[in-house]
């Protein structure tokens, strides 16, 4: 499978979502995730519910001696969230170690083709076509599946 890489994907949504590339929604985060704080170093693959190895993150600790978190979401897809990050967009239920959504809303897109680029971890990110972008008020966008995004994502009319 080919992927057309993308330099600048900030500057790419905003180009070709004007061109009927991508379409473009807001949503709201409903699904609850399960969370720990990850060990310094450790390495996490995520790979989708298809099988397919979406990207690789190490855990790190943030200048305030905050480390990331391992999250696991409904679908079973592991990844490492920054510590800030984290809880700008989760806070703790009444079980240990799962989190609800913060309910922001946040801009996704649908990709009508396969693209990879770097993300703001300096990590490289696949994304297939037809599966989603997700765009958070900070711009640090990822790639999501449109299975995960579906239940873990509610519509939000304009």
């Amino acid at each position: 499978m080919k992927f057309k890489f993308v330099k600048d994907i900030n500057e790419y949504v905003e180009k070709y979502k004007d061109n009927l590339i991508m379409d473009e929604f807001w949503a709201q985060k409903i699904g609850f995730v399960k969370a720990v704080t990850g060990k310094v170093g450790q390495k996490i693959v995520t790979i989708t519910r298809d099988g397919v190895k979406e990207t690789e993150n190490i855990v790190r600790q943030n200048k305030d001696g905050q480390i990331d978190f391992v999250v696991t979401n409904s679908f079973g897809e592991t990844y490492v969230v920054d510590y800030n990050t984290f809880n700008l967009k989760y806070q703790k239920t009444e079980t240990p170690n799962i989190y609800k959504p913060v309910s922001n809303p946040i801009r996704v897109v649908r990709c009508f083709e396969n693209i990879e680029f770097k993300t703001n971890f300096n990590e490289l990110f696949r994304v297939k076509k037809d599966d989603y972008l997700i765009i958070p008020y900070n711009r640090y966008i990822y790639g999501i599946t449109k299975e995960s995004l579906y239940q873990n994502y509610t519509f939000i009319k304009d």
